[in-house]
């Protein structure tokens, strides 16, 4: 971490009488919105309605063979993540489109169903014997009770959910404990689509830590489709995928070491002047931790120091409870564990000062520190208390 001088100024957008203006540029606010219309930049003669079912009524209405290259890219997918292939597995797949999706590949063996907003699409895909249902899950529910499924698959679907929150919710919900969600989103380097609704959304870290949250274990990673690596099934050769594909399992409801290595994830992120900029989705993640373990030491000391972001926004119930089971902890002449309190009140004075309080005063901070240090298994404790130190004191550099 280095320690900046100077505060750099804050952009400013001026927006007036509902119209932006930028260089020569004048857009009126009011009228774009009211048009109901996005306007595509890349392979479409058509405007893009805000209207999901219209747009993709006509957009599968044309449909009527599956191409071999679709063929070859399912195939792909399918060999990549299921080597061994599936059997006598429940499988629901979101957004098959027109030409029946992974599922059309699977109907033989496995038990499959299919969501998708277009009828024309659920129409296309029941001349080939597929069972689809109409969904729109910005707003309904999957028709199937909890744990049902072994795999969800969810291909180039989330950039175009208004609601991205409750389609994972609902995905979770029908998602067997340890099962597999496997999706995809295609890159923002190369399309527009995925900037439309959610642009922070639709980055690697920022989707992976979405699932995350969730409660799903993102296990792969990768664009190993692009550039045309599925040619061994046969693509053209100026065929090529600009994706991220996503394996991920869903996290089932004793894992409380998983969500307590989640919280520490994000506990650890931080800004160039060494600043979280995730403890809130760290509170819920070692939230999520103590409903399973509540009686678990470790969880409950980084809860602690983890809700001091709760309780300077005037969210002062669960902080000072926490904060008192520390010092009684403390106090008790037979508490075991107590180096770890001690070092972990210390810290949480560190982060209080840098957000405008205390929680013990200087003499006490010094001399607590000081006995600390005098125990054999301290050194690295005491090397992350002096790094938090040394944050502190550039902070307060700049003031």
């Amino acid at each position: 971490m280095q320690c900046r001088a100077g505060r750099r100024k804050p952009n400013k957008r001026v927006v007036e009488n509902n119209s932006m203006s930028h260089g020569t540029l004048h857009i009126n606010l009011k009228e774009v919105i009211m048009t109901n219309k996005i306007e595509t930049i890349v392979n479409s003669e058509n405007d893009i309605s805000s209207d999901a079912e219209e747009f993709y009524r006509k957009y599968w209405s044309e449909i009527g063979e599956i191409n071999e290259v679709s063929i070859a890219r399912k195939r792909a997918i399918i060999n990549k993540f299921f080597p061994s292939g599936l059997t006598n597995k429940k499988v629901l797949e979101i957004g098959v489109g027109g030409e029946g999706g992974l599922i059309h590949q699977l109907f033989k063996d496995n038990q499959v169903h299919g969501l998708d907003v277009s009828d024309s699409a659920i129409s296309n895909c029941r001349r080939f014997g597929l069972a689809v249902t109409k969904a729109n899950l910005d707003t309904d529910v999957i028709p199937f009770e909890d744990d049902y499924f072994d795999i969800v698959f969810a291909f180039e679907v989330f950039e175009h959910f208004c609601n991205p929150q409750h389609a994972i919710e609902e995905i979770r919900r029908v998602l067997k404990s340890s099962g597999n969600f496997i999706c995809s989103i295609p890159s923002t380097y190369t399309y527009h689509w995925p900037r439309l609704f959610y642009p922070e959304l639709f980055h690697l870290e920022n989707y992976n830590e979405f699932l995350m949250i969730n409660g799903f274990r993102p296990t792969h990673v990768n664009d190993w489709l692009m550039n045309n690596q599925y040619a061994v099934h046969s693509v053209p050769r100026d065929v090529s995928s600009w994706s991220w594909y996503w394996h991920a399992e869903k996290m089932g409801p004793s894992d409380a070491q998983g969500y307590f290595d989640y919280g520490i994830y994000f506990w650890e992120k931080r800004n160039e002047m060494g600043l979280r900029t995730k403890p809130i989705e760290a509170i819920d993640m070692f939230r999520k931790a103590l409903e399973i373990s509540p009686k678990n030491e470790q969880i409950r000391l980084f809860m602690a120091h983890a809700t001091i972001y709760r309780f300077i926004n005037n969210d002062q119930t669960e902080f000072p409870i926490l904060l008192d089971e520390i010092y009684a902890r403390l106090m008790d002449p037979l508490g075991e564990n107590k180096l770890d309190y001690l070092a972990r009140l210390l810290l949480m004075n560190l982060e209080a000062n840098r957000l405008g309080f205390r929680i013990i005063n200087e003499v006490d901070y010094e001399t607590l520190k000081t006995k600390l240090s005098q125990a054999s298994e301290s050194g690295g404790i005491l090397d992350e208390i002096n790094r938090e130190e040394k944050i502190n004191s550039c902070l307060a550099s700049h003031l």
